[in-house]
């Protein structure tokens, strides 16, 4: 069984003048022990996802169809239900570490308080226990008492993911953990998270816009365009099959914009979720797109195992004239 498996989620928002179609029919699952990129431009609809996992979402939303956790449809759960799971089974990284830590508590207080919450730890205990996390974060004990303004964006990050991982929680939704931070810093906080969730057996929504970190690190990738999965498979199988025709234009335009496939710039802009073009949903940028492409929305395909496409003509024999 899976840890985590979302069907046909859709996550609308209403406003007085329109209707944000945030996630459009997600189908997406979470092994055990897995890391699970999902990739795409600023604006396609990740950090909803993420939030509608952990249900944070604001009152002003709709939500269809079911999030599966261990069996259970977390959209079904009382609040009580909910913030029993999230912090102590789910865990969540969020994007923004300034904005996302308590200005006015040292730090060494906000993981040691994951423990006394979650766990029932006592204070010395969870003081302990923090200490020791400190340390696995790479962080000096030292500074527990300090305060966050008081440590670079990298360290804020460190003492983000301690907190994430500091109940052990069965599955971490990381939401672009990288942001912002230099090439050497990057590297050394992603290597990092992914070294502590491998030791402690936890699965990782890794949600991020930079391909390069999900090639590192992660098992299986989905991407996402204008508020819907368009192709999920082995990372392998995405990340070199960038010359077949195995892979969604979408993706293969993503991975020939890095520096080390060219560079070359995807033309056009995402479109807004509160209008999305009718027929597949990239054809308006897509350099292979036919004239029934603006017309029919593709589904989902299986096109080698375990690898799945929504192209009318990725995957279908002869498919270039």
């Amino acid at each position: 069984m899976a840890l985590i498996e979302i069907k046909n989620l859709n996550v609308h928002f209403y406003s007085r003048n329109d209707i944000v179609k945030a996630n459009n029919g997600v189908d997406l699952s979470i092994g055990e022990n897995e890391i699970v990129g999902l990739i795409g431009e600023t604006g396609c609809g990740k950090t909803i996802l993420g939030r509608a996992i952990m249900r944070l979402l604001s009152p002003n939303v709709s939500l269809e169809g079911s999030i599966l956790y261990l069996g259970r449809n977390i959209l079904d759960l009382t609040q009580q239900e909910i913030q029993a799971i999230r912090g102590r089974e789910i865990g969540m990284i969020l994007q923004n570490p300034a904005a996302s830590l308590n200005p006015v508590l040292p730090v060494g207080e906000q993981v040691a308080e994951v423990f006394r919450c979650h766990l029932g730890n006592s204070v010395a205990e969870a003081e302990q226990k923090a200490k020791g996390l400190f340390e696995q974060v790479g962080i000096d004990p030292a500074r527990m008492k300090e305060y966050p303004h008081q440590f670079s964006g990298g360290m804020k990050q460190r003492v983000m993911i301690a907190i994430g991982l500091a109940a052990t929680p069965k599955l971490l939704i990381a939401d672009e953990p990288t942001k912002g931070l230099d090439k050497e810093r990057k590297w050394q906080i992603i290597t990092l998270m992914s070294d502590l969730i491998r030791k402690r057996s936890v699965s990782m929504l890794l949600i991020t816009h930079d391909l390069e970190i999900a090639e590192a690190i992660c098992d299986r990738i989905a991407v996402m365009y204008a508020g819907e999965i368009i192709e999920i498979g082995r990372t392998a199988d995405i990340m070199q099959r960038t010359l077949h025709s195995t892979t969604h234009p979408y993706a293969n335009a993503l991975i020939h914009a890095l520096p080390k496939y060219g560079m070359m710039p995807i033309p056009g802009e995402i479109p807004s979720l509160s209008s999305l073009p009718s027929g597949c949903r990239f054809h308006p940028r897509c350099a292979e797109r036919r004239e029934d492409c603006s017309q029919v929305h593709p589904e989902m395909r299986e096109i080698q195992d375990n690898h799945l496409v929504r192209c009318l003509y990725r995957g279908v024999s002869n498919e270039h004239p």
